[in-house]
């Protein structure tokens, strides 16, 4: 399962739990700030977009090709029915969420 998030004012820690039939499971994550690219080797982190700019209210760029749009993979268990996902975080960083997909298998 994907979730395509960004983070503002500094990184967001995430806290998701996965509630299955049986149970529930918990995850943490640390999503970087949009200005900030993703730490190699960070399996569970892609882009959605990478190098957006920044646009002010009167219409002209203030930042050029800096932001992202981060994918974050939560890894659910496949052998598991999945009945539903709580993501919660931290107070440092603004968080938005902007889609969530999934695959089966």
């Amino acid at each position: 399962m994907y979730l395509s998030l960004t983070s503002s004012e500094g990184p967001s820690q995430l806290h998701i739990t996965l509630t299955y039939s049986d149970g529930s499971e918990f995850k943490g994550f640390k999503l970087p700030d949009y200005y900030n690219d993703i730490p190699e080797g960070n399996s569970n982190l892609s882009y959605l977009v990478h190098g957006l700019a920044k646009w002010d209210p009167g219409n002209k760029i203030t930042e050029n090709d800096h932001h992202n749009i981060d994918v974050l993979n939560i890894h659910p268990d496949p052998g598991r029915i999945l009945k539903k996902v709580t993501v919660s975080k931290d107070k440092a960083g603004y968080l938005v969420f902007w889609a969530a997909t999934g695959v089966t298998e």
